[in-house]
């Protein structure tokens, strides 16, 4: 195993177990109408928190209705907004329109008095 598979393999169970004890309970205490996965990582802990399976990530972020979570919530995907995603990875138009994306579910969430 290569130390980029044995690092990656940590960060997963550290992300799992953290998931699994803090972030589906903080979910649940406050209750959002939207999660907001800041990049694929995040998007993923949010996912494995809850046991759900992983969508690939791409796909996820042009997921228009975003990923049901057992609180009600519906989880969103987008590319994280830093300098290196902006400059070669994901365009400033995209990432305007995955914000847009947000702000309709949020939208809708809203009018339906969630």
């Amino acid at each position: 195993m290569s130390a980029r598979q044995r690092r990656d393999t940590t960060v997963r169970r550290r992300t799992e177990s953290c998931g699994r004890a803090f972030l589906q309970a903080e979910i649940k205490l406050i209750n959002p109408a939207v999660v907001v996965g800041l990049g694929e990582r995040a998007f993923s802990a949010v996912l494995r928190a809850f046991q759900l399976p992983l969508p690939r990530f791409s796909e996820a972020v042009r997921a228009a209705k975003g990923t049901n979570l057992p609180t009600g919530a519906v989880a969103l995907a987008v590319y994280h907004c830093g300098a290196r995603n902006l400059n070669t990875l994901r365009p400033e138009a995209d990432q305007m329109r995955d914000w847009q994306r947000v702000g309709a579910m949020l939208e809708a969430q809203r009018q339906r008095g969630a």
